[in-house]
């Protein structure tokens, strides 16, 4: 499995967890530019990559309020007063680092909505 690969499929997974916990706006951030890049084009790829990608679009299509971006690559951390965790896993040797905000009231969703235009 290539690197991009195993952080699509690592994509694929926190959504799908993510969606079974009914959170409402939630941004993931990855670190990992090509998976991001070929969410948001519309390229038709046959590959098993693009299989994977292709699940995440339809995911992600059912929950507007979800939002994926691009990060640089940063520690793993979790901090319960700011609603913050991050999901950290490997495949195939190759790092899955996620992290999701989920925000919950007024206040954080205009954060929400303030970050959405940004990326």
């Amino acid at each position: 499995m290539a690197a991009s690969e195993g952080e699509a499929w690592g994509l694929l997974q926190t959504l799908k967890w993510l969606m079974s916990m009914d959170l409402d706006c939630v941004i993931i951030e990855m670190d990992c530019k090509r998976v991001v890049d070929d969410l948001h084009n519309s390229k038709l790829d046959r590959s098993e990559y693009g299989s994977i990608i292709s699940q995440c679009r339809t995911l992600l299509s059912f929950k507007n309020n979800y939002k994926v971006v691009f990060t640089r690559r940063q520690s793993c951390v979790y901090m319960p007063q700011s609603n913050e965790f991050s999901c950290c896993g490997t495949c195939q040797g190759h790092s899955v680092t996620t992290l999701v905000k989920s925000q919950s009231n007024k206040e954080n969703r205009k954060l929400f909505d303030d970050n959405s235009t940004n990326h």
